[in-house]
């Protein structure tokens, strides 16, 4: 069998055919800080951002779970005051229409997979940021969210001259952004 269809142990089994026979979960946690409990964002103050961290730590199959069910709107407008940026702003970034989104948060609904799938991964970003700064020892009195807020905005050398907003709509742009994060931690792109 390739190495890129080699079954891990515990996942789901398929058949020559490619029907899944078995849909057992993986019996040990994927990463050693993997969480089991559902993401949870909490809206009193000063736990979204541990909400947020927790992200990182976070079972993939949670993080799916989170993206199905989908995220409180009301996370965008948090997310908003914790980078100091416009409300809008983030909308037009994760492509979520500004009716839509008042209609969801005045109703306490969440926001639909694709638009949750594009805030987790901007969140993850912001979790990047943080552990790479986090990492050098000198974190003290660094805001991840007001500077990624910022950096975002600025074109990239690295991104084609793009601005890193530009392409956090798409699954394939955020792990471009993210890639460029770890490069230039290493210097590759200073």
């Amino acid at each position: 069998m390739p190495a890129t269809l080699q079954r891990k142990p515990g996942y789901a089994k398929a058949s020559s055919a490619g029907k899944i026979l078995s849909t057992k979960a993986p019996t040990k946690s994927i990463g050693p800080k993997a969480l089991s409990a559902p993401v949870n964002f909490r809206s009193k103050p000063g736990e979204l951002r541990s909400d947020i961290r927790a992200l990182s730590h976070a079972n993939p199959f949670v993080l799916i779970e989170a993206i199905r069910s989908g995220v409180p709107a009301t996370l965008v407008q948090d997310m908003a005051t914790m980078m100091g940026r416009p409300r809008a702003d983030l909308l037009k970034m994760f492509r979520v229409p500004v009716s839509t989104f008042e209609r969801k948060r005045v109703q306490g609904l969440p926001l639909q997979s694709a638009e949750s799938e594009r805030v987790l991964g901007f969140l993850m970003i912001v979790n990047q940021v943080e552990a790479l700064v986090a990492g050098s020892g000198n974190a003290k009195g660094f805001d991840a969210f007001h500077w990624v807020g910022d950096w975002i905005e600025q074109p990239c050398p690295a991104l084609g001259n793009r601005a890193p907003k530009d392409l956090l709509d798409t699954t394939e742009g955020l792990s471009l952004v993210s890639k460029v994060i770890a490069q230039s931690a290493s210097g590759a792109y200073a």
